[in-house]
């Protein structure tokens, strides 16, 4: 029997990497199963560990950079492949939530300056490509800290320039270019809302890295003035879908690097030859903490059961957790590791041996 094990993280409990080892160690304890493990993402926290793995030959380079606050710094990293010239960088481990530690947010004080450090030395480095996954950030100052770091020049309304944080979108009245030669970028985002609006980037996701009702109002402005700027100044429409990615990361990122939008599922699947490794398995296992309705219709988990079905692959879903009442096609399995509250909880806990326990039971059943 072939057994593909592709799953997602278990976002703050496990990474791809490890939810692979672990059901990996209990499929080969069975005769005649052939195993191949296939840590999956889509653009969020954890994409460049995962792209470690499947790209060959590339290197991990460490450097420090400015945190999600200005005034702090972090050790953070991006991955380099020679021999392409291609840089892979992961917006989360310069400008993520995770990095915040607790401390509660501030999507107006926030920056994206340390993500714009490490493209900054890739292209010193010698970058022909520079991929970037947008997820997991803390920030909504739609790109302009990271456009600042590679030389973007942004004034309030005399001449001076502004901080690369959220707030200072709506001072805003002049954008001078940077003359850095640039390579070719492409965002990895998985979401498709614009740079402002109800559903834009303020709205949507400001809330969640602790924006209150009046601040979103604030920053949505802001990013409506950014965008009038943009078409003004430089005759370039960012308010298109995918732009309000990562606190209108997207959006700056299209005026700034000339950035291509792509889907950062999409992008792995492709480098890590997904389907091939489908068509190779009898059974393919993912998975993911929390799973509901609209994570089969979205991104690694939703892709990998689609693929599945069409191919008439056994599924097998393996969740920390899965809303009540979720359907699933005929040829998906659901492995529920906790239920109700108190489980959960103590799975997130002791979320390592809770998947051994509760694979190696399920395994051994079938």
């Amino acid at each position: 029997m072939n057994v593909l094990i592709a799953p997602n993280a278990f976002k703050g409990s496990l990474s791809a990497g490890q939810v692979c080892e672990l059901i990996g160690n209990v499929c080969r304890s069975t005769p005649n199963v052939v195993v191949r493990q296939l840590p999956l993402a889509d653009g969020g926290d954890g994409t460049l560990d995962v792209l470690a793995q499947i790209v060959p030959n590339s290197q991990i380079v460490t450097l420090q950079v400015c945190g999600p606050f200005p005034d702090t710094k972090v050790n953070s990293r991006y991955l380099w492949h020679e021999s392409t010239k291609e840089a892979f960088v992961e917006m989360s481990l310069a400008s993520g939530l995770a990095l915040l530690k607790g401390q509660r947010g501030n999507p107006e004080e926030t920056t994206t300056y340390g993500t714009g450090e490490l493209c900054l030395d890739a292209i010193k480095r010698g970058a022909k490509i520079l991929r970037i996954a947008i997820g997991g950030s803390a920030t909504n100052d739609a790109a302009i800290g990271a456009l600042s770091a590679l030389g973007w020049k942004f004034l309030d309304s005399d001449g001076n320039p502004v901080p690369g944080i959220g707030k200072s979108l709506i001072k805003l009245k002049t954008c001078v270019p940077s003359p850095l030669i640039l390579p070719r970028v492409q965002i990895l985002c998985d979401v498709n809302n614009p740079l402002h609006g109800s559903n834009g980037a303020a709205y949507v996701y400001a809330p969640q890295k602790g924006a209150d009702p009046a601040m979103v109002e604030r920053l949505d402005s802001g990013l409506r003035n950014f965008a009038e700027i943009a078409s003004r100044q430089l005759h370039r429409e960012i308010n298109v879908p995918g732009a309000g990615a990562a606190g209108g990361f997207g959006g700056g990122a299209v005026l700034g690097l000339n950035a291509s939008l792509v889907s950062g599922f999409t992008t792995v699947a492709e480098m890590a030859g997904l389907d091939h490794q489908i068509d190779w398995a009898d059974v393919v296992i993912t998975g993911e903490g929390r799973i509901d309705n609209q994570t089969l219709q979205g991104k690694v988990v939703g892709d990998v059961l689609r693929r599945c079905v069409l191919k008439l692959k056994r599924i097998v879903i393996v969740a920390g957790s899965a809303e009540p009442g979720l359907e699933l096609p005929g040829t998906a399995q659901l492995l529920e590791l906790a239920h109700g509250e108190e489980e959960v909880i103590y799975a997130i806990a002791n979320a390592g041996k809770v998947l051994y326990e509760e694979f190696y039971a399920y395994w051994r059943s079938k």
